[in-house]
């Protein structure tokens, strides 16, 4: 041991020194291990994420009548008077008028519904209610109904009126006018012309139990009824000269049961068609031929007696009236859905039309 104090003090401080540069990395290597970040561990397995599943859109199904249905509403076919769509709003038209003034509702359903027969068979659609024709029918359905039998002989107006039985009421007459179901007017259909003729502008209807008249003619001052005249009688009505009923009538055209163009199978009520020349022609049993032909697509155009057996068949006719005014004919047909093209051919002209039921 060294014997001066100060010499041992000068070892010392050598010594520490000596070591100071290893005591100081020796900390900083523990400051770091504490101020490490932990590091976790994870297994070699990647783990898989499964996405989300997303939703499936609606599958959309386009209507196939949705694009046919526009084009058809865009084309014009002079041959079609109207398109479908035209013939439905009409037809609601016609259905939602309501009754106003003296008519009631059930009159004014009837008549509803006649015009759009009318309508459809091209004819002067906008017959009113008219208070002397209504005063005829009620009058005719009371004589009907005091000598318990229906007939047009009877006076009281019943020879201006269409009659109808055990109908429930106004409505169901009309569709009963139309479908002329009683056997006595099968060759004539007499009724349905007279539900249809153009020149009838006014109607009423009158009923008495199960009786149901409808009054369709307007009377002329030159036929006698009952030892008179139907001007001399009370309510009458005005007289309308004869020159000028056939003035009215020469301006209207032809017309058809079922109508020109496209008809609702919902308003073809038996089996019985009619067709109605204008009213200076006449389709007179000698001379006259009726062929009906079922076409196979649409016709855009007139068509040719040498393109018909190509375009479709002919359908034979079970039986055929003619008259002066209207000529009837039957087809000898299961189901009328379809295209059909009528040839009239009368001596003094020849008339033809389509007819596509749907």
């Amino acid at each position: 041991m060294p014997k001066n104090k100060s010499t041992l003090q000068r070892i010392v401080i050598t010594i520490v020194c000596l070591l100071m540069p290893t005591f100081s990395m020796l900390a900083q290597d523990v400051g770091n291990q504490d101020s490490a970040p932990v590091v976790k561990k994870t297994s070699s397995k990647t783990s898989k994420v499964k996405p989300e599943k997303k939703p499936k859109p609606k599958k959309t199904v386009a209507k196939r009548t949705s694009s046919k249905a526009k084009v058809e509403k865009e084309e014009v076919n002079p041959l079609y008077p109207y398109t479908k769509s035209e013939i439905k709003e009409k037809l609601a038209e016609f259905a939602a008028i309501r009754a106003e003034g003296d008519v009631s509702t059930e009159e004014q359903k009837a008549l509803n519904v006649l015009n759009s027969y009318r309508y459809l068979c091209g004819t002067y659609f906008d017959c009113k209610i008219d208070p002397v024709f209504k005063e005829r029918a009620v009058s005719a359905a009371n004589t009907c109904a005091s000598y318990n039998k229906m007939a047009h002989d009877l006076g009281g107006f019943t020879e201006l009126c269409n009659l109808s039985i055990q109908e429930k009421n106004y409505v169901d007459a009309v569709h009963a006018f139309i479908y002329s179901k009683y056997n006595l007017d099968k060759k004539t259909m007499f009724h349905r012309g007279q539900c249809l003729k153009n020149e009838l502008h006014e109607t009423g209807f009158g009923k008495n139990g199960t009786y149901i008249a409808m009054c369709v003619n307007r009377p002329d001052s030159d036929v006698e009824y009952e030892g008179g005249r139907y001007d001399d009688l009370e309510g009458g009505g005005p007289e309308i000269k004869e020159d000028e009923t056939r003035q009215m009538q020469s301006s209207y055209g032809a017309f058809s049961y079922p109508g020109r163009g496209f008809f609702p199978t919902a308003w073809f009520r038996g089996d019985a068609w009619s067709y109605y020349p204008k009213p200076d022609q006449e389709c007179p049993a000698e001379g006259t031929q009726v062929e009906l032909w079922q076409l196979k697509s649409r016709p855009k155009e007139e068509i040719s007696e040498e393109k018909l057996p190509k375009l479709g068949r002919q359908i034979k006719l079970k039986e055929v009236y003619f008259h002066d005014w209207c000529v009837v004919f039957y087809p000898d047909l299961k189901k009328v859905k379809g295209i059909y093209w009528v040839r009239i051919c009368a001596p003094e002209f020849i008339d033809e039309y389509v007819v596509e039921f749907y």
